[in-house]
């Protein structure tokens, strides 16, 4: 399974995420109290921000950032590309007028995936050249609605932590925000085992077919299965941005 980034879907997303940013843009008063970013880090970022007052912020979200890599689990080689995609709402809260830093909760659309083709070669028998190579492929999914919890920085490029309305020299300001996303446990889809070569080459095999669990001396189903949990059960969502704010 070679992973390729779903036009429509990603279409849809960026429908959903501008239609989030067109509604807090109708309730805009004061064009001063608005503002776009753009952010790097954990993935590409876009904001769009609007002040409701000098206590809270609200920011709609749209993130994205492709991964790529190679690893092996339980003697399974394996092509993974990922991807997480994630778009929303963020309530900004500054506890002190006298800090730009803030506090931040989130609901987001998690459109986080993971693909990954895999290789192995099973071994039976006593003798060494007893053998079937397989290939085999992952596809792995985690909760559509992904809550975030964070803090952030958005201010003056001159780091003065004046109060966070303060008026700076330049329309362009400084922001950072840390925080993670949490995105339940993973979901994930296990393709069969077909082989290229050996007895079998043309057939395929679930991964739990008693002919591998009982045949194979290389296989353990149990050991194989719960390997690719522990390394793909990635509950919570680092996210780390650094970023430039231009009000208008």
């Amino acid at each position: 399974m070679f992973f390729k980034t779903n036009k429509n879907y990603l279409n849809k997303l960026i429908i959903v995420g501008t239609i989030s940013l067109s509604s807090m843009f109708a309730y805009a008063e004061d064009d001063k109290n608005q503002f776009v970013s753009i952010e790097g880090g954990t993935g590409v970022q876009f904001e769009y921000g609007y002040d409701l007052n000098d206590k809270f912020t609200l920011r709609s979200t749209l993130n994205y950032m492709p991964i790529k890599k190679n690893v092996s689990w339980s003697k399974t080689k394996f092509d993974a590309k990922a991807k997480v995609l994630t778009t929303g709402i963020n309530l900004d809260y500054f506890p002190f007028e006298s800090s730009n830093h803030y506090l931040s909760v989130g609901l987001h659309y998690n459109g986080t995936k993971v693909d990954a083709d895999g290789k192995r070669t099973f071994t039976y028998g006593k003798k060494a050249r007893n053998k079937i190579d397989a290939e085999t492929n992952l596809e792995i999914k985690y909760n559509k609605v992904a809550p975030y919890l964070g803090f952030g920085y958005r201010g003056p490029i001159n780091f003065s932590f004046d109060n966070h309305k303060a008026k700076s020299s330049s329309s362009i300001e400084f922001t950072y925000n840390v925080g993670v996303l949490y995105q339940g446990k993973a979901k994930i889809n296990h393709g069969d085992f077909c082989a290229t070569s050996g007895m079998l080459a043309g057939n395929c095999l679930k991964p739990n077919d008693e002919i591998l669990k009982t045949y194979a001396k290389n296989y353990n189903y149990d050991k194989y299965m719960n390997d690719i949990h522990s390394k793909t059960n990635k509950k919570f969502i680092p996210v780390v941005q650094i970023g430039l704010v231009k009000r208008f």
